[in-house]
């Protein structure tokens, strides 16, 4: 077995970290807090547009009781 006794240039590695995700990356918990405020944010807004919308629908069922019972009242008028 024969090793290749050439030494190696022991010249330093330059890394470029200047692009957006390299910064990403290495700030780490710093990006992640905007990113959580965010998702929360996001997710208190679909659940308060849930809350709109559920309550929307009980008031037009409510609606549509009222609009049954006027029915009822006017039907039970004509047979008097």
């Amino acid at each position: 077995m024969q090793f290749n006794n050439k030494k190696k240039s022991k010249k330093p590695i330059e890394i470029n970290s200047d692009t957006e995700e390299d910064n990403e990356k290495s700030n780490g918990k710093e990006n992640k807090i905007p990113k959580l405020d965010d998702l929360e944010y996001r997710e208190r807004d679909l659940a308060l547009k849930e809350r709109e919308l559920a309550l929307r629908e009980r008031e037009a069922k409510i609606r549509v009781i009222e609009l049954s019972n006027l029915e009822r009242e006017r039907q039970l008028k004509l047979i008097n």
